[in-house]
């Protein structure tokens, strides 16, 4: 229930003028070298890697998600503010908490 909550507040948060803010690349997970080549579009947020984990980070939210194990190359794709993101074929949840808590 906490996290539909959540997820109503960071889809809340998303400029309702603007355009939608998407991030976008490529991502591949083999043995022990994983890759994220990733970039956001029409929004001003950070994106970090360490490992699978990818974090992107805007002024209010703090977004994660885990890339599955042992991949080919594969597209990304996640809308701010939506609970899954697309890798490839696969659907992935997403993690998401205030920025700063």
């Amino acid at each position: 229930m906490i996290e539909l909550i959540l997820a109503a507040l960071l889809v809340a948060q998303r400029p309702e003028t603007g355009p939608e803010c998407f991030v976008s690349g490529e991502v591949s997970s083999q043995r022990q070298e994983v890759k994220a080549l990733l970039a956001p579009t029409n929004c001003p947020i950070e994106i970090h890697q360490d490992g699978r984990l990818i974090t992107m980070t805007s002024p209010k939210w703090v977004v994660q998600v885990l890339i599955p194990e042992d991949i080919d190359t594969q597209e990304f794709v996640y809308q701010w503010g939506q609970a899954e993101a697309k890798i490839g074929a696969h659907t992935v949840v997403v993690s998401y908490k205030p920025a700063g808590g």
